[in-house]
C-alpha cells in the first residue's frame, strides 16, 4: 500500500507541476511574443518550433527513454536540459534570438511528457491505477496556472510572465525527482541507438495506426487556439482574467472526462473516444468564429473535454493495450512526433490565415477534424470491428 501511494503521489505531482508550467506557457507565450513587436507570421514560426522538435527528437528521445534502466532518469535529464536552454528567454528580444531559445529548449521539453506518459501507462497497468486519474491532476494545475497567469498579465504585464515561464520549467526538473523508478522494466542495451522499434509495431497494427492518425489530426487542430486563441479573445475585448477563465473552463471539462473515462470499458473504447473527439472538433472550430462574446466562448470551451481529453485518453488507452511495455516510450515518442507534424502544419496555416481572416481562420481547424472523422471511423473503428474475434 505504501508503494502504491508513493507511485500515485509521485506521478500525479509530476503531472501537476508539468502542466502548471504548460498552463502559463501555452496561453500567454504568444502574448509575450506579440509584446516584443513580432507579427503573426513570426509568432507562428516560433510556435511551430515546438511541434517541429517533436518530429525531430520525439521518436528517438522517446525510444531512448525505454533504454534507461529507469524512465525517471531520462525525464530528469530532458527536463534539466530544457531548463538550461529556456533560461535566456527574459533577455531575448528579437525574432532570431527568440527562435533560437525556443528551438533549443523545445528539443528536450517536448520529450519530457511522452516519457512521463509511458511511465504512467506502465505503472497504471502494474499497480491497477487509472491513467486518467493520474493525469487529471495535471489538468487541475493547468487551470490554476491559467487564472494565475491571466491575473499576472493584468497586474504586471507580459515581462513578468516570462520569468514565471523560466521558474516553472525549472520546477519540472525538481518534480522529476519524485517519480517512481520502474524497477521491473528491463533495459534494452542491444538495440541500435537510432532505432525506434515501435514504428514497426504501430504500422503492423492497422486499426491502431488509423486511430492514432485520427487523434493526431484532432490534436493538430488545436494549433489555432494555442497560437492565436488568447490574441483573438483580446481583440474581442476580453480581459486577462476572462481569458484565463476560458482556458480554465476548457480544462475543467477535460478533468471531468479524465475522471469518467476509466468507466468506459466497452470494446473499442479507445477508438470511440477518438471518434467522439473528432466530431466535437468539427462543431467546436466550426462555431468559434460565430462566438464573439464571453458566454458563447465559454460554452464552446467545454468541448475541449472531448477535442483534447477524449482523443488523448483514447490514444493512451490504445497504446497501453496494443504496445508492449518495453516499447511504450518509443510509441509515445512517435505519436508525439506525428502530433508535432500536424501541429506544425496547423501553425504554418494559422499565422497566415489569422492575419488574413481573423476568427474565420478556425474553420481550417474544423477541416482537420472532419478528416479525422473519416480516418478514425473507416480506418480504425470500422476495420477493428471487422476483425475476427
Amino acid at each position: 500500500m505504501a508503494a502504491l501511494t508513493q507511485v500515485y503521489l509521485g506521478i500525479s505531482t509530476f503531472f501537476a507541476v508539468k502542466f502548471f508550467a504548460i498552463g502559463i506557457f501555452m496561453p500567454f507565450f504568444p502574448v509575450v511574443l506579440a509584446s516584443r513587436g513580432l507579427n503573426g507570421a513570426e509568432i507562428s514560426a516560433i510556435l511551430a518550433v515546438g511541434p517541429l522538435a517533436r518530429i525531430a527528437a520525439g521518436p528517438w528521445l522517446g525510444s531512448l527513454s525505454d533504454r534507461f534502466q529507469h524512465r525517471k532518469h531520462s525525464i530528469l535529464v530532458y527536463a534539466a536540459l530544457g531548463t538550461v536552454f529556456i533560461a535566456p528567454l527574459p533577455f531575448a528580444d528579437s525574432f532570431s534570438t527568440l527562435l533560437i531559445v525556443a528551438s533549443l529548449s523545445a528539443l528536450f521539453t517536448m520529450s519530457v511528457l511522452p516519457a512521463a506518459d509511458a511511465l504512467a501507462i506502465v505503472a497504471s497497468k502494474r499497480f491497477g491505477l487509472q491513467y486518467g486519474h493520474l493525469r487529471l491532476w495535471g489538468s487541475l494545475a493547468f487551470i490554476a496556472a491559467n487564472f494565475f497567469a491571466g491575473w499576472l498579465l493584468d497586474v504586471s504585464g507580459p515581462d513578468f510572465v516570462v520569468w514565471m515561464i523560466v521558474a516553472t520549467f525549472a520546477a519540472i526538473a525538481l518534480a522529476a525527482l519524485a517519480l517512481p523508478e520502474d524497477q521491473s522494466k528491463e533495459a534494452e542495451p542491444r538495440q541500435a541507438l537510432w532505432s525506434v522499434p515501435a514504428v514497426r509495431l504501430i504500422l503492423a497494427d492497422r486499426p491502431l495506426a488509423a486511430a492514432l492518425s485520427a487523434s493526431v489530426l484532432v490534436q493538430g487542430a488545436h494549433a489555432m487556439l494555442y497560437g492565436f486563441g488568447t490574441i483573438y479573445w483580446q481583440s474581442l475585448g476580453l480581459t486577462g482574467l476572462q481569458i484565463g477563465a476560458a482556458w480554465g473552463l476548457g480544462v475543467v471539462a477535460e478533468v471531468v472526462l479524465f475522471a469518467l473515462a476509466g468507466r468506459m470499458s466497452r470494446p473499442h473504447a479507445g477508438a470511440l473516444l477518438i471518434l467522439f473527439g473528432a466530431l466535437a472538433g468539427v462543431l467546436r472550430w466550426g462555431a468559434t468564429p460565430l462566438a464573439d462574446t464571453l458566454i458563447p466562448i465559454l460554452l464552446l470551451q467545454v468541448l475541449h473535454g472531448l477535442t483534447f481529453g477524449a482523443t488523448h485518453i483514447g490514444a493512451m488507452r490504445m497504446i497501453g493495450e496494443r504496445i508492449p511495455d518495453n516499447h511504450a516510450g518509443g510509441a509515445l515518442g512517435l505519436f508525439t512526433a506525428a502530433t508535432g507534424l500536424a501541429m506544425s502544419a496547423g501553425f504554418a496555416l494559422s499565422g497566415w490565415a489569422y492575419d488574413e481572416y481573423q476568427g474565420y481562420a478556425f474553420w481550417l481547424m474544423a477541416g482537420f477534424c472532419l478528416l479525422a472523422v473519416v480516418v478514425g471511423f473507416f480506418g480504425g473503428l470500422k476495420r477493428d470491428n471487422e476483425q475476427p474475434a
